[in-house]
Formats: structure tokens, C-alpha cells, sequence
């Protein structure tokens, strides 16, 4: 008689690697765990770099999608998670452009948003300093019998050192000149403007900036000039068929608005051109702020109402503020 042989059971408790279910189980849960455990940390501690903001506190920034921060130490330093970051600023008096960042892991990013004030008008009983003027420098044109041309040079140097030369004699000439450049407008009989050069002293540089054909100005008439500060801009009055202001530099002759405004314009330490307009209101002016190395005309303030006419217009000589004066009040405009 043959043995018989029992028919052989697997072990519901094993698997087919000789592993128990119920490990496997506890190992499939101890891995969801640690997983759940890393995602955890990596968005509470590690998913994270700083964003380092530099400028005065105190200030607000909106982070969107965020929250808004509010910054009282200079630098104002945020953990924030990595990422593109849309960043908004709000500073009471003040206003600034938005700007869109990347946050690194691990690391610092840096920016210096730059706060620019509203500009503000109030009123004040006197002002305290004296207003800030920039003149005209005094230059001559005479025959230079030695080299046989005619030569530009400065009214009170005893040398009379030749700064520029032309080969043959200007007609009718305007000169307004400054310690960096000098503005020589040569003009016809009828005193329309012929050409206008320009000529760089620290260079020794001289271009015609224009002439008749040149613009559509063609039949227009200068008949004053006040040099900036640094001496590489003149604002221009002129007649004619556009009666209105200009500015000259070593490229061009830019013209910009009316000529009545001529009066109360002024340049400002810092090169820039102040220009105060009246308006369509009665006893109403408005105020810009001309920057010629870019070309760009800001509104300071659009209207500023007087009790009486507008009798004086001056820039401080160190700060950014312009004074407005009627027969009987006195203003500062703080930009």
C-alpha cells in the first residue's frame, strides 16, 4: 500500500517571499507615516527661503496669495515659502511700484523698493531760505587776429584764452553760457534764429543743435536762456509762431510748452526744471517737474488755487521744494 500524502496549505499569513501580511501592512503604514511626517516638515520647516527688503520703516508689504507684512526694522527680513512672490508696498505718503520676485530654497533674496513722495502743498507764513538762481556767465565773440578766425572766449579772463573757434564772423549773435557750456544763437536781420551750437567747454565739443530747416519752429525767435546747474541744459525762451520753451542740450533743442511760463520756471540743485503754469481756472496753477536726461515731464500738483494772483515763484537751494507766493500767502511744495 502506497502512503498517502496530505494536500499542502499556504499559510494565509505569509506571502510568497516568506514575508507576513501583517508585516507588509505595518511597513506600508510606517512608510504612508514618515511620508506624511517629510511633507510635514518640508512645508512647515524646509520649503522655505528669506526675502530681505531694504528700505526706511515703516512699511507695508502684500504678499498675493499671502498675507500683508507690516516692516518696522531696516532690512525687513521674511521666511517665506520658494516660489514666484507678486509684492506690493504701502507707505503712508508715499508710493512705490509693485515688483515680482523668485524666492530660492535655502536662500536670501534682496530688494530695495523705492519709496517716492506725494507730492503735498501747504501753507506757510515766510520763507525761511533764500531761493535757488543759477546765472548766466558771461562769454564774448571777437576777431583773433593771430590765427585769422573769430574766437569765443570768457568776459573776465585777462588772457582772453580762445575756448572755441569760427572761421568767419556770427551774425547778430545771443550768448548764454555757463562754467560747462556756452549757447551761442546766431541770428538774421529780422532776429529769427539762424542756427544755434552748442558748445561742451569740458570737451571742447561744438554741434548746431538747430537750424531753420530742422524743425517746424522755422521762424522762431530766442530771446532768453537760463543754464542748469551743471551747465548741460538751458532752458530757452523763444517767439514766434510757437511761442514756447525749450530746452537745449549738446543733441537737441526740445521744445516743450508755453512761453508765458518762462518767468516761473527755474532750475533745481539736482538738474531738474520747475515749471509752474497757470491753468483754464481762475487763480489756478499747476506745477511740473521737467527731468531732461530722460525727457520725462512729472505733474507735481495738477491745481493749486491762490487767493490772489501769483506773484513770485522759487526752488530751495537743498531740499526738493518749490515756493509759491501771492500778495498775501505764501506756499511750499514738497515733492
Amino acid at each position: 500500500m502506497e502512503p498517502e500524502y496530505a494536500p499542502h496549505q499556504e499559510d494565509p499569513t505569509y506571502d510568497g517571499e516568506g514575508m507576513s501580511v501583517e508585516k507588509r501592512r505595518l511597513l506600508f503604514i510606517a512608510a504612508v507615516v514618515l511620508l506624511a511626517i517629510f511633507i510635514f516638515a518640508w512645508n512647515i520647516f524646509l520649503n522655505f527661503g528669506k526675502l530681505v527688503i531694504k528700505a526706511p520703516p515703516p512699511f507695508s508689504i502684500l504678499i498675493f496669495n499671502d498675507k500683508q507684512y507690516e516692516c518696522k526694522e531696516n532690512p525687513c527680513v521674511l521666511k517665506l515659502k520658494r516660489g514666484e512672490k507678486n509684492l506690493s508696498f504701502f507707505k503712508p505718503g508715499y508710493k512705490t511700484e509693485g515688483k515680482t520676485i523668485e524666492v530660492p530654497l535655502w536662500h536670501s533674496v534682496e530688494i530695495s523698493p523705492i519709496f517716492e513722495l506725494e507730492p503735498y502743498v501747504q501753507k506757510i507764513e515766510k520763507i525761511e531760505e533764500q531761493p535757488f538762481i543759477t546765472t548766466n556767465i558771461q562769454y564774448k565773440i571777437e576777431y583773433d587776429k593771430t590765427h585769422h578766425n573769430w574766437k569765443l572766449f570768457k568776459e573776465d579772463d585777462p588772457s582772453r584764452r580762445g575756448l572755441s573757434y569760427f572761421p568767419s564772423k556770427l551774425d547778430n549773435p545771443l550768448i548764454f553760457g555757463s562754467n560747462s557750456a556756452v549757447l551761442i544763437v546766431e541770428r538774421n536781420s529780422a532776429a529769427a534764429t539762424k542756427a544755434i551750437y552748442f558748445i561742451d567747454l569740458k570737451t571742447n565739443e561744438r554741434k548746431t543743435i538747430f537750424t531753420p530747416g530742422s524743425t517746424d519752429q522755422s521762424n522762431e525767435k530766442i530771446t532768453a536762456a537760463k543754464p542748469s546747474l551743471n551747465g548741460e541744459y538751458f532752458l530757452v525762451k523763444t517767439e514766434g509762431e510757437t511761442n514756447s520753451l525749450a530746452i537745449a542740450d549738446k543733441e537737441n533743442l526740445t521744445f516743450l510748452k508755453s512761453r508765458e511760463s518762462f518767468s516761473t520756471s527755474f532750475w533745481t540743485p539736482f538738474n531738474k526744471l520747475v515749471i509752474v503754469e497757470k491753468t483754464s481756472g481762475e487763480k489756478e496753477y499747476a506745477i511740473y517737474l521737467r527731468d531732461p536726461k530722460n525727457s520725462s515731464t512729472k505733474t507735481l500738483i495738477s491745481s493749486i488755487k491762490l487767493e490772489e494772483n501769483l506773484s513770485g515763484v522759487s526752488v530751495s537751494p537743498s531740499s526738493k521744494k518749490v515756493y509759491i507766493e501771492s500778495s498775501s500767502a505764501k506756499y511750499q511744495v514738497v515733492y
